[in-house]
């Protein structure tokens, strides 16, 4: 997963061993975003790497009681910008991460470092990792 925030900066691409993130300056995160919600205004934590902690809280949640498969891990995260506590219409966007990139594997390297979570604090935005 290409981004500007992950890990230590790198040439785009090396992804070849865990958590197969890089930061090269591309903003994968902001792209998907953008297109999915053309009015997205921008990412004002850009700059500010983990500051997404101030503007909300990363919930880990039990999604046992959806597995159809192995495929899907006992355990999910919800991201919950904090003005969207009180807000009835913030957007939902369900990140799936790429192969090799689960909870078992890199631990939450991809929830935190992909980029996600500045976007949905800057944008009202719940995420769900399942």
């Amino acid at each position: 997963m290409p981004s500007d925030i992950a890990g230590k900066e790198q040439k785009c691409p090396t992804f070849s061993e865990p958590p197969f993130m890089a930061n090269c300056g591309i903003d994968v995160a902001g792209m998907t975003l953008k297109h999915i919600l053309p009015k997205l205004t921008g990412n004002n934590l850009k700059q500010k790497v983990n500051d997404w902690q101030t503007y909300g809280q990363l919930k880990e949640i039990d999604q046992t009681e959806f597995k159809t498969s192995e495929l899907l891990d006992d355990t999910g995260y919800l991201f919950v910008p904090n003005s969207c506590e009180k807000k009835k219409d913030c957007n939902l966007h369900v990140v799936l991460h790429g192969c090799s990139q689960g909870r078992e594997v890199i631990g939450t390297d991809f929830v935190t470092n992909s980029g996600y979570l500045e976007w949905a604090a800057s944008n009202d935005i719940v995420l769900l990792f399942p």
